[in-house]
């Protein structure tokens, strides 16, 4: 019995090639595992949190999110607390989405919005809120609205982390238009279709792609509001976001 295993079948590679290719693993576990209870985070916690010990500096930015969908039970409270304050100092998020109608009391309180979190076996405290819980059924009407409640305390959570490491924001890398692959399934996934920008975009020899159309993004409320860029594929100054928020 494992209640933390691959899901694709292959523990030394575990990884799926984009949203279809998770999808596609999903299914064809579903043939060959049985469901069974009970449910333990824990071990899935501190899988993730094995992947976020990796060497982060400078010249070495990673973050990672771990998505947990659940139907709000958990058997191992305690030993998930403990986990999720361990992985409080490591780059990662943990984002839990309640599917049904269940009772979510349990995942409000991972979500810990109200103050840090604190084992009660070892009387850890989180160094900081790495959870955010949203349940389904709230906005399974609007997927835009979701996606945001999703994605909300994310940038938050990324930037704590790397202020409290002294690491600021990389320079944004020039990538050459010939060294760009679209595979098969990250078409029909929502995404833009890219062209290269034909209107003085060859600089150095490098010519770089854009959408066709503006990106569009979500407020939390779901609804729509449009973000503008120049012909560079910058953010006007009066629109240049800052990466710490001051």
């Amino acid at each position: 019995l494992s209640h933390c295993f691959a899901l694709n079948g292959n523990a030394n590679d575990p990884s799926c090639d984009g949203i279809q290719g998770i999808v596609s693993a999903y299914e064809q576990a579903l043939h060959s595992v049985q469901l069974y209870g009970p449910t333990f985070f824990s071990e899935i916690i501190r899988k993730a949190s094995d992947l976020a010990s990796g060497y982060v500096s400078q010249d070495v930015q990673q973050y990672h999110v771990l998505l947990l969908l659940t139907d709000g039970l958990v058997n191992d409270m305690d030993k998930t607390v403990e986990e999720i304050c361990r992985a409080s100092t490591l780059p990662l998020s943990i984002i839990i989405v309640g599917v049904g109608n269940a009772d979510f009391s349990k995942m409000d309180f991972l979500d810990s919005d109200d103050g840090k979190l604190r084992s009660n076996s070892t009387g850890r405290v989180a160094q900081r809120d790495i959870v955010q819980f949203v349940p389904f059924n709230r906005f399974k009407h609007n997927p835009h609205a979701f996606a945001s409640a999703v994605l909300a305390e994310l940038p938050h959570q990324v930037e704590e982390y790397f202020k409290v490491k002294g690491i600021s924001p990389n320079q944004a890398c020039v990538v050459d238009v010939n060294d760009i692959q679209i595979t098969e399934g990250a078409m029909g996934s929502g995404l833009p279709d890219f062209q290269p920008f034909n209107q003085g975009s060859q600089q150095q020899g490098q010519q770089q792609m854009y959408p066709q159309q503006p990106q569009q993004s979500y407020n939390q409320q779901g609804q729509y509001q449009q973000q503008n860029y120049n012909h560079q594929g910058q953010y006007p100054p009066q629109q240049q976001p800052n990466p710490y928020g001051q």
